[in-house]
């Protein structure tokens, strides 16, 4: 018989480069889920740096985590969205429009060489 962990919910970490600010999300992260990435992205935004967000381990995007993910826009401010996106927080993107304010990379370390100045 096998024991799988329990789901240890969403998480959103911020890591910061030398010229980036890396917001890491994995899980489902839905309406309740929000406040978490809410404070994720104000992390991110107050260090100045290019926000990158790591979508490897994402499974599910709500809309109002959506919308603090793109709250830097307001700003002027660019999001980055780095590593393989899937198929249900793609479907939302699309949907939205808001895939064509973002710029893709493949994996983190493209989104952190383009980061980088030179």
């Amino acid at each position: 018989m096998t024991v799988s962990p329990a789901d240890p919910g969403p998480v959103a970490e911020v890591h910061l480069t030398e010229h980036a600010a890396v917001v890491t999300l994995s899980g489902a992260l839905d309406m309740d889920s929000a406040p978490l990435l809410h404070w994720a992205v104000e992390d991110a935004r107050a260090s100045g740096k290019q926000i990158v967000v790591d979508v490897a381990h994402l499974s599910f995007l709500d809309l109002p985590p959506l919308h603090e993910l793109l709250a830097p826009l307001e700003d002027g401010r660019s999001v980055w969205i780095a590593g393989p996106l899937a198929a249900e927080p793609r479907r939302l993107l699309q949907a939205t429009g808001t895939d064509r304010a973002l710029r893709f990379f493949p994996h983190v370390r493209d989104a952190l060489a383009a980061a980088a100045p030179g």
